[in-house]
């Protein structure tokens, strides 16, 4: 199993500029960036923040190249560099951070801030410095969408494209990029599904130079350039309202037998999406074995037993934004080879996408617990905490730990839900099942379908979750 790739925030909180002209010749000092005929500090400009020309609200200021709310704070008494650049970082507690003559970024229990946010040696996190992404405190704004020459290198893409440098573009019909980033076609050629060929093979036809699809191109639906609006896309050449999205995240150990109770809730979870076959795209790069094939014999299972037919697609980390427009359903498997910063990495990346998804009517299931959880990470839901939607930005997935809740005596509290029905009123957990804990103030409801009630001593955490992503 290949280890994910750590996604690593590089904005630094710059210290003040001396006097001076910032352009040096025809390049900027070190740490500006230059933005047309100008340099700027791309990490501190309210005007430029994170790129160029992306500006924050007038409620809001720059640091660490991200727009966090409140004016920006002064420099200090005697305004120079010695008195620390005060900075307030707006997560679900506002964090004050002073910057170091060192350069390092100290909060105020003298605790260090790493660039993503974090803490690290504060003894609060339980985790002697390593990302904690379970703690609530490590949440930050996601990154910025790459927009072109100026973004930073930690942004993202949205749905249906793949991130080249610093562009977002589509590989199945960009003719610089067709097929990978850099592959380009010749003059007389077009990039047609990936390929760079003299015509546009059905179906497939040639719009504004490129090879696109009329039945599901967003941008040219029906006929070339009749754009659908951002509420909806195009199915079947027609322009459709955006539908019901779904996050479920289960809790089950799924590396071992699997009981009824636990088939059941799989084949719910799996077939929300109505089309048919379901095409589902598979995200399995740090998972054990044996959970591997537990969540592939449930689905296979399902498949069967409803004679609905699945397409599963492997997901490969780079390419998911893109992949995820031609997908009915993301299945995240238990990621046990994956640390907390890896985790966090692929919800923020994935994070614009996965939004889009959802309120596409797409489903995204995630599974945690099984062997040796815990070893590596704090558990896999931490994906979907660090993938947010809205502004400002909520987590798709607001849950703030796990725990393990082994031999309990599991109950169905929402039958009517569309992922407890059909489900036993009471079952006994297997395996390395885990229990969530939630946030208590949620702005978008999480259904808990089953839960640790019953026993001598129940925890009362749920093991199974419904979030319901509704447009209107």
């Amino acid at each position: 199993m290949s280890a994910l790739r750590t996604y690593v925030w590089t904005a630094l909180l710059a210290l003040a500029w001396g006097c001076g002209s910032p352009l040096v010749g025809l390049e900027c000092q070190d740490g500006l960036e230059r933005c047309g005929n100008a340099c700027y500090d791309l990490v501190s400009d309210s005007l430029h923040c994170g790129g160029c020309n992306i500006a924050c609200n007038a409620d809001q200021h720059c640091a660490l190249s991200m727009c966090v709310a409140g004016p920006a704070p002064d420099a200090g008494a005697d305004g120079g560099a010695d008195a620390g650049l005060d900075a307030t970082l707006q997560t679900d507690g506002a964090i004050d951070a002073n910057v170091e003559p060192d350069g390092r970024i100290v909060g105020p229990d003298g605790e260090t801030l790493q660039p993503d946010g974090n803490l690290s040696g504060d003894a609060t996190t339980g985790d002697g410095g390593d990302d904690d992404a379970g703690d609530p405190d490590a949440m930050v704004q996601p990154p910025v969408l790459c927009t072109g020459a100026g973004s930073p290198s930690d942004c993202v893409c949205g749905i249906g494209v793949t991130k080249c440098l610093d562009t977002c573009v589509d590989l199945t019909s960009d003719r610089n990029n067709c097929g990978m980033c850099g592959e380009m076609c010749a003059a007389d050629e077009f990039c047609n599904q990936g390929e760079c060929s003299l015509i546009c093979t059905p179906p497939v036809v040639l719009c504004n130079g490129a090879c696109v699809d009329f039945t599901s191109d967003d941008a040219n639906c029906g006929s070339c350039g009749f754009a659908c609006s951002a509420a909806a896309q195009c199915i079947d050449s027609v322009c459709v309202g955006a539908a019901v999205g779904h996050v479920v995240v289960i809790g089950h150990d799924m590396s071992g037998p699997l009981r009824p109770a636990i088939r059941q809730i799989v084949s719910n979870a799996v077939f929300l999406a109505p089309r048919s076959p379901v095409r589902a795209l598979i995200y399995d790069a740090a998972t054990s074995v044996a959970s591997r094939a537990g969540v592939s014999a449930a689905i296979t299972a399902a498949s069967a037993v409803l004679g609905r037919a699945v397409v599963a697609t492997t997901a490969l980390p780079a390419n998911v934004t893109a992949q995820l427009a031609t997908s009915d359903v993301l299945v995240i498997e238990p990621q046990q080879g994956a640390t907390n910063g890896e985790l966090a990495a692929l919800g923020s990346s994935w994070s614009a996408a996965l939004s889009d998804f959802l309120f596409r009517g797409g489903v995204v299931v995630l599974f945690d617990g099984g062997p040796d959880t815990g070893d590596l990470n704090d558990g896999t839901w931490q994906v979907l905490r660090s993938a947010t939607k809205g502004n400002p930005p909520e987590p798709l997935f607001d849950a703030t730990g796990s725990t393990s809740l082994t031999q309990r005596i599991l109950r169905n509290v929402r039958p009517g839900d569309a992922i407890g029905g059909a489900v036993s009123t009471e079952y006994l957990s297997a395996g390395e099942t885990v229990g969530f804990t939630l946030d208590s103030s949620l702005a978008n409801p999480h259904n808990v379908v089953i839960q640790d009630t019953l026993g001598a001593t129940p925890s009362n955490l749920p093991v199974v979750v419904h979030v319901v992503f509704s447009p209107l």
